[in-house]
């Protein structure tokens, strides 16, 4: 998607005690995108209702949810959906 106005973002549940760990993670295997620690199960879970991780959502340019359960990278539909919401 790259070259395209799409912004890949993830965000870590991980535990406040588990952050120099995650922020090691993040250079070790060199996470593309935007990497936002959450700092556990806390309010962005609730107010997306996640219950398990990982989640893969699309929101559109002007922030809505276009799907809050999206395919994961792997799969060959979320390119599509992506290019879908591009056209709009």
């Amino acid at each position: 998607m790259e070259g395209t106005d799409v912004v890949f973002i993830g965000v870590s549940v991980n535990k406040e005690k588990d952050l120099e760990k995650w922020k090691k993670f993040i250079v070790d295997e060199q996470l593309p995108g935007v990497q936002l620690f959450a700092g556990g199960w806390s309010k962005i879970t609730q107010d997306y209702k996640i219950t398990g991780i990982p989640r893969f959502m699309v929101f559109g340019k002007d922030g809505s949810i276009v799907e809050s359960n999206a395919p994961r990278p792997s799969n060959p539909a979320l390119k599509k959906m992506l290019e879908a919401e591009l056209k709009k």
